[in-house]
């Protein structure tokens, strides 16, 4: 939202377009109708959106090595190195809304990844 002198706020707002069969989501600039983020699924047992989303069949080239949906997270900081900063922990409801339990989000130079406490990758987002 953008706030300029004597102007009201804009009234556009972002928007997702969710391809569930794809295993991937786009979010949308309300403006500019231009992609600012997609967020790709691994559909990996154990996760809150475990049978949501068919596994999105990326593949990400690295000098390192390559990182696919079933790459563990410590494959994958073999590959990328240290992240950023510490984790962040994603925790979506109390243990009877999501019995999985919470993730770990881990930052890189526009990528994120959600990993979950057994070593899977559930999301990586690109922005």
């Amino acid at each position: 939202m953008s706030w300029g002198a004597g102007s009201e706020a804009s009234t556009v707002k972002d928007y997702f377009y969710n391809y569930f069969d794809y295993g991937i989501d786009l979010l949308m600039d309300g403006a500019r109708h231009t992609c600012k983020k997609i967020v790709m699924h691994t559909n990996v047992p154990g996760h809150y959106d475990f049978t949501q989303y068919l596994r999105c069949p990326f593949v990400m080239h690295f000098e390192g090595g390559d990182i696919l949906p079933h790459s563990k997270w410590s494959d994958i900081r073999a590959i990328l190195g240290k992240p950023a900063s510490q984790p962040m922990i994603l925790s979506r409801g109390s243990s009877e809304e999501n019995p999985f339990g919470s993730t770990s989000v881990y930052g890189y130079d526009s990528m994120i990844f959600e990993v979950t406490s057994s070593n899977h990758i559930a999301s990586v987002s690109l922005f």
